[in-house]
């Protein structure tokens, strides 16, 4: 437990203390978590979701595979100046799950030693601008976030989609400054994610490109993604289907999604939904 005696405002929790029982804390531990907990509450009704938490508590599925790119991720992460990771490449890696991913790793105590207090919340840009008819509302909304973050440097912010922030949207303005003026200072951790097809907005915005750094997801191929399906995603449609699912059968299936399956998305995508679609037939 970190020691908070001489200034227990400043304590930063992990997700396993945050939430833990009340006898396990002191009096200032217990009416700070509540505290932060009464914060995150407050964040989820703007459309801002807690990854962490939602690790903790067991409202996603725990990804599979994509420890070389979480690892990337992390390192950028830890850095003091260019610490924001642009994930982009083409759709069906599995670049939002990144995001995910890193989550489960925090609160399995599997990360790198410096990320162990983060938090990773979900800015989605759609929530966050939904209702906010006039300018004076949306700035109030990203005035109550990025005050948490300010009085918690140990919050990771995740923005999906985040050619939204070039491009001619509402309020563009006001979240395109208070983004830059963070990502600039260096202080603020940041985790932006992208698509193949919109990267080129971002990549002409110099401001932007200085201070992160490109993270590209490729897709897998047929030894990653039988990998993928040997050590997760197999056994959970053979518990949903009461099917046995033979690997011999996903590695002719990966051969024949590569040569029948629309381009728009790529492995491992391609190859799921087809078995889960011949399994369900």
């Amino acid at each position: 437990m970190p020691n908070t005696r001489e200034n227990p405002s400043r304590q930063v929790f992990t997700i396993q203390e945050l939430f833990q029982d009340r006898k396990k804390l002191r009096r200032d531990e217990w009416n700070h978590a509540s505290q932060v907990r009464g914060q995150i509450r407050i964040l989820e009704q703007l459309g801002i979701e807690d990854l962490t938490q939602g690790a903790f508590a067991g409202r996603f599925r725990q990804p599979v595979g994509l420890r070389r790119e979480v690892r990337e991720i992390e390192t950028v992460l830890i850095q003091r100046f260019a610490n924001t990771p642009l994930i982009h490449g083409v759709n069906g890696p599995g670049k939002s799950t990144l995001p995910l991913k890193l989550a489960f790793r925090i609160v399995n105590g599997q990360c790198n030693a410096a990320l162990r207090r983060h938090r990773l919340m979900r800015l989605d840009l759609s929530l966050l601008t939904a209702g906010a008819g006039m300018r004076g509302e949306l700035e109030e909304r990203l005035k109550a976030y990025f005050q948490l973050v300010d009085e918690n440097p140990h919050i990771i912010t995740v923005i999906d989609e985040c050619q939204r922030l070039v491009g001619n949207h509402l309020y563009e303005s006001e979240i395109i400054h208070c983004l830059k003026t963070r990502l600039g200072s260096g202080r603020y951790k940041m985790i932006l994610i992208t698509d193949a097809a919109n990267i080129n907005l971002l990549t002409e915005d110099a401001a932007i490109m200085g201070r992160v750094i490109l993270v590209e997801m490729t897709p897998p191929d047929e030894r990653r993604t039988l990998r993928l399906f040997k050590n997760g995603i197999g056994p959970e449609l053979e518990s949903h289907y009461k099917i046995r699912l033979p690997m011999d059968l996903v590695s002719e299936a990966y051969r024949l999604s590569e040569e029948t399956m629309p381009y728009d998305r790529a492995q491992p995508s391609r190859t799921i939904k087809l078995i889960d679609y011949a399994m369900a037939a």
